[in-house]
């Protein structure tokens, strides 16, 4: 702006008399004349120089993609610069910022902004209707990348107006790793170093529109959360066409993910997203049009079914899925799901698995574990704890069933108001609470799988649920579950909770016994302690009642019985005054 250019270090060489003259120079200092002065620079060769472009001399849009305002640039050892237009360059030099890039060629310069570093082989600009078409093709990645680490590379063509805010963009992307990510999501999950991205995108962009459309391939990636698997899950390779759009002003936003192939699995993913900037609402809907069943195992990575191995699984289904969340009023949560997932035939669920559902129609013993450490005792119709169906009171049965799966007998293995009633109450407490489970997922948690709280042990439970279903009766599933469960500390299956809470047999138990061994799932260790410890209180009052209420409406017990053990509903828990668990 002042007409003085600093630049340095400077080395010039050039013939003399003698052939040859040298000037060395920490800074040399050039100041313009007003009058106009042709200068001819065809090729500038550049060795050891640092530009940097202070936040005034900075395009405002341009600005708003630097960290305060600045940008570094350095040429390498082999940087040039090409004047295509001296011209131009004379202007830019008298406050035309836009008319300067237009008039040179880059190539082999290392650009940092935003602790980002662009190795550019080659950057240009052309002057277009509404202000500069940009190009760039180089590599890029975080300013600290380690040595030796894959940088990814880039091809772009930007359109930018006379402020140089962008209004379009090709971009294509490969190569792109995790440490990249400016969200952070990739940090959370943990993805491994070597997981890769490749993208081709079509950005527009229209005031606080942005839309972008394009495809995106993952290669070798991996990532791990304890909330997702106890390991990492991967390696995943897969491809999808996206469309994406974010309204700033509004807060909307909505995110098509298409053609997603993963092995021979193929389907479909919607997302709408509201009020991102308050309390959000979103949407995500889920298509897999009907494909071979076995194409959809093969899909699932192995970490989320390490208890099974390899599925084998025969048939064709389809499925649709659809998920609507108002965050700020979860009750309002809606789950529609719908399908043709019973039509694919489990062939093998592994040998081990294989093995356990065989054996539930048998006399077996059995000793559960907690997270993979044995519980001491062993349950199963081939110990001495074990109560036949017939000598289990009728009421009590349908007592479980009216605290963990009123539809029991109507579903097949899951229940979708179990799971939306599950989603409500994690997303309202914005973690797990509750997992939604059926009589048939406990009795497979138990048996099959570890107490872990994630998405791999809750997929596992849901198949091997299911498989169950198919195999055994549900008389004989709810004979297991009341006999294999926990009721308190070391008080495994229905007679060691009728003995150690009262000192009766199952037959000879009262409602209100026989209902609150039904009522302290599913934290029976707690409910022990409340018993023991003379901690009743009105939630397990009201616990009480409504079992009660449910029960004497669907005429199972009487209200004189209910009368009985009102008000307060407590059952006299002589068992636990003759001895006691420490």
């Amino acid at each position: 702006a002042d007409g003085t250019a600093i630049v340095g270090p400077v080395h010039v060489e050039r013939g003399g008399a003698d052939g040859r003259a040298t000037l060395d120079a920490e800074t040399l200092t050039l100041t313009l004349q007003r009058r106009t002065t042709e200068i001819a620079l065809p090729r500038l060769t550049l060795e050891q120089v640092r530009l940097t472009v202070p936040p005034a001399r900075v395009p405002a849009g341009l600005a708003n993609w630097t960290e305060a305002g600045r940008i570094v640039v350095t040429p390498t050892r082999a940087a040039l610069a090409l004047v295509r237009d001296p011209a131009a360059a004379m202007a830019a030099l008298r406050g035309d910022p836009l008319a300067l890039i237009a008039s040179v060629e880059a190539g082999d310069l290392l650009v940092e902004a935003r602790g980002h570093r662009f190795k550019l082989d080659r950057a240009s600009a052309q002057p277009s209707a509404t202000g500069l078409t940009l190009s760039a093709r180089g590599q890029f990645g975080p300013a600290d990348a380690l040595p030796g680490a894959s940088i990814p590379s880039l091809d772009a063509v930007v359109e930018v107006d006379g402020s140089f805010n962008p209004t379009n963009a090709h971009l294509a992307l490969s190569g792109i790793g995790p440490d990249l990510d400016p969200s952070g999501f990739t940090r959370t999950l943990h993805f491994s170093p070597a997981s890769r991205a490749d993208m081709v995108l079509d950005v527009l962009l229209d005031g606080d529109v942005v839309r972008a459309t394009g495809q995106v391939a993952v290669r070798n990636t991996s990532f791990e959360h304890w909330r997702i698997a106890p390991e990492a899950v991967g390696p995943i390779d897969g491809r999808a066409q996206l469309a994406l759009a974010v309204d700033r002003r509004t807060g909307h936003a909505t995110a098509d993910v298409t053609s997603i192939e993963v092995g021979a699995a193929h389907g479909d993913v919607h997302l709408t997203l509201d009020e991102l900037s308050r309390t959000p609402r979103f949407e995500v809907a889920v298509t897999l049009p009907r494909q071979d069943c076995q194409g959809v195992a093969d899909a699932i990575p192995r970490a989320l079914v390490r208890t099974m191995g390899r599925l084998d699984v025969s048939g064709t289904a389809w499925f649709e899925g659809r998920l609507t969340v108002d965050l700020a009023n979860t009750e309002d949560l809606k789950l529609d799901v719908h399908g043709s997932v019973d039509e694919c035939t489990f062939e093998s669920l592994g040998p081990e698995v294989d093995r356990q559902i065989a054996q539930l129609g048998k006399r077996f013993r059995f000793e559960p574990n907690i997270n993979g450490k044995k519980v001491g005792t062993k349950v199963g119709p081939g110990t001495r704890n074990w109560v036949p169906m017939k000598r289990i009171p009728e009421w009590l049965k349908w007592a479980a069933m009216g605290t963990e799966d009123g539809g029991f007998y109507r579903h097949g293995g899951l229940k979708e108001s179990l799971l939306r009633g599950a989603l409500k109450l994690n997303f309202k407490h914005q973690r797990y609470v509750y997992g939604g489970s059926t009589i048939t997922q406990q009795l497979v948690k138990n048996l099959f799988l570890t107490r872990h709280k994630n998405l791999a042990r809750k997929l596992e439970e849901a198949i091997i649920a299911t498989a169950v279903e198919r195999s055994v009766s549900k008389d004989r599933i709810l004979e297991l579950y009341l006999n294999c469960i926990e009721y308190g500390p070391k008080i495994w299956g229905i007679k060691s909770g009728a003995r150690a809470y009262f000192s009766k047999e199952v037959e000879d138990l009262t409602p209100a016994e026989g209902i609150w061994l039904m009522a302290i799932k599913p934290y029976p260790v707690h409910a022990y302690y409340v018993a023991r410890d003379n901690e009743w209180n009105q939630r397990w009052v009201d616990r009480m009642q409504g079992i009660f209420s449910k029960l004497v409406r669907h005429g199972h017990i009487t209200q004189a019985e209910m009368d009985a053990a009102a008000p307060s509903y407590k059952p006299d828990f002589t068992g636990l005054r003759v001895a006691r668990v420490p």
